[in-house]
């Protein structure tokens, strides 16, 4: 049976994959990340929280698979999927 921490560890990962997925599928534009949350528990096939799909860009931006970006005209943050996160997305589906 797996401990907490592993639970905890597979939903870090799960969530990584589904924000990463969802900016691949959309690589031409950037998401604010409260749009990412909706979209990537859409359906209910997900139930992720703020605070993970927050950490997942955090984890994928420090990876170099995401890129942030500031709105021109104030601090809103938006994230867009880099080339190596394409590619990346691209592997994992092999």
């Amino acid at each position: 049976m797996p401990t907490p921490q592993e639970i905890q560890q597979e939903r870090r990962e799960n969530a990584r994959r589904a924000v990463r997925a969802y900016l691949a599928e959309r690589s031409a534009l950037a998401f604010h990340p409260r749009t990412i949350l909706n979209r990537v528990n859409e359906g209910h096939a997900n139930d992720f929280t703020e605070e993970e799909i927050n950490a997942a860009l955090a984890f994928l931006v420090g990876d170099g698979q995401a890129e942030k970006s500031h709105e021109k005209l104030g601090a809103t943050l938006y994230f867009k999927i880099t080339s190596k996160g394409v590619i990346e997305h691209e592997r994992d589906g092999l």
